[in-house]
Protein backbone atom coordinates (compact mmCIF):
# COMPACT_ATOMS: atom_id res chain seq x y z
CA UNK A 1 0.00 0.00 0.00
CA UNK A 2 1.31 3.53 -0.82
CA UNK A 3 0.82 6.77 0.59
CA UNK A 4 -1.62 8.46 -1.43
CA UNK A 5 -3.68 4.90 -0.80
CA UNK A 6 -3.71 5.72 3.34
CA UNK A 7 -4.19 9.73 2.44
CA UNK A 8 -7.52 8.14 0.05
CA UNK A 9 -8.81 6.35 3.39
CA UNK A 10 -8.18 9.31 5.49
CA UNK A 11 -9.77 11.56 3.65
CA UNK A 12 -13.12 9.29 3.38
CA UNK A 13 -13.05 8.70 6.91
CA UNK A 14 -12.52 12.68 7.71
CA UNK A 15 -14.92 13.06 5.37
CA UNK A 16 -18.06 11.32 6.89
CA UNK A 17 -19.62 13.55 9.38
CA UNK A 18 -23.48 11.67 8.86
CA UNK A 19 -23.25 10.67 12.53
CA UNK A 20 -22.13 13.89 14.32
CA UNK A 21 -25.40 15.34 15.76
CA UNK A 22 -24.15 17.53 18.63
CA UNK A 23 -21.04 19.45 20.41
CA UNK A 24 -19.87 16.03 21.73
CA UNK A 25 -19.65 14.49 18.16
CA UNK A 26 -18.56 17.18 16.51
CA UNK A 27 -15.32 17.23 19.21
CA UNK A 28 -15.37 13.80 18.75
CA UNK A 29 -15.27 14.44 14.44
CA UNK A 30 -12.27 16.90 15.25
CA UNK A 31 -10.05 14.83 17.26
CA UNK A 32 -10.56 11.72 14.58
CA UNK A 33 -9.52 14.48 11.82
CA UNK A 34 -7.00 15.63 14.00
CA UNK A 35 -5.71 11.98 14.68
CA UNK A 36 -5.98 10.47 10.55
CA UNK A 37 -4.14 14.10 9.85
CA UNK A 38 -1.44 13.31 12.59
CA UNK A 39 -1.00 9.90 11.12
CA UNK A 40 -0.37 11.06 7.58
CA UNK A 41 2.02 14.11 8.56
CA UNK A 42 4.43 11.59 10.48
CA UNK A 43 3.81 9.02 7.65
CA UNK A 44 5.17 11.69 4.64
CA UNK A 45 7.80 12.60 7.41
CA UNK A 46 9.39 9.15 8.00
CA UNK A 47 8.93 7.93 4.38
CA UNK A 48 8.70 10.78 1.77
CA UNK A 49 10.10 9.51 -1.52
CA UNK A 50 8.81 5.66 -0.43
CA UNK A 51 6.03 4.87 -2.55
CA UNK A 52 5.24 1.74 0.15
CA UNK A 53 4.48 2.59 3.68
CA UNK A 54 4.98 -0.14 6.18
CA UNK A 55 1.37 -1.16 7.51
CA UNK A 56 2.98 -2.64 10.31
CA UNK A 57 3.47 0.71 11.41
CA UNK A 58 0.28 1.87 10.57
CA UNK A 59 -1.25 -0.77 12.84
CA UNK A 60 0.71 0.03 15.47
CA UNK A 61 -0.71 3.85 15.35
CA UNK A 62 -4.25 2.60 15.03
CA UNK A 63 -3.66 0.05 18.21
CA UNK A 64 -2.53 3.55 19.82
CA UNK A 65 -6.12 4.96 18.79
CA UNK A 66 -7.59 1.89 20.38
CA UNK A 67 -6.29 3.30 23.80
CA UNK A 68 -8.50 6.14 23.30
CA UNK A 69 -11.74 4.01 22.17
CA UNK A 70 -13.55 4.10 26.12
CA UNK A 71 -13.78 8.49 25.51
CA UNK A 72 -14.97 7.56 22.19
CA UNK A 73 -19.09 7.81 21.61
CA UNK A 74 -20.75 4.48 19.93
CA UNK A 75 -20.43 5.96 16.07
CA UNK A 76 -16.73 6.55 16.71
CA UNK A 77 -16.15 3.19 17.68
CA UNK A 78 -17.75 2.49 14.50
CA UNK A 79 -15.51 4.87 12.53
CA UNK A 80 -12.61 3.05 14.06
CA UNK A 81 -13.93 -0.36 13.39
CA UNK A 82 -14.29 0.48 9.96
CA UNK A 83 -10.75 1.58 9.67
CA UNK A 84 -9.57 -1.62 11.78
CA UNK A 85 -11.18 -3.62 9.15
CA UNK A 86 -9.62 -2.17 6.22
CA UNK A 87 -6.55 -3.27 7.66
CA UNK A 88 -7.67 -6.31 8.61
CA UNK A 89 -7.22 -5.98 12.21
CA UNK A 90 -9.35 -7.08 14.98
CA UNK A 91 -12.54 -5.49 15.68
CA UNK A 92 -12.65 -2.95 19.24
CA UNK A 93 -14.59 -5.72 21.67
CA UNK A 94 -18.18 -4.34 22.18
CA UNK A 95 -18.39 -6.26 25.65
CA UNK A 96 -16.09 -4.14 26.53
CA UNK A 97 -16.31 -0.68 24.97
CA UNK A 98 -19.80 -0.60 25.47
Amino acid sequence: MNLQQIKNICTDIKSDDEWVCDSHDSAEHKGIIYGLDQLVKHLEEVSPKETDVNILFVKEQLVDLIWDAQRMSSSGRETLNALLKHFKMEPLNSEYYG
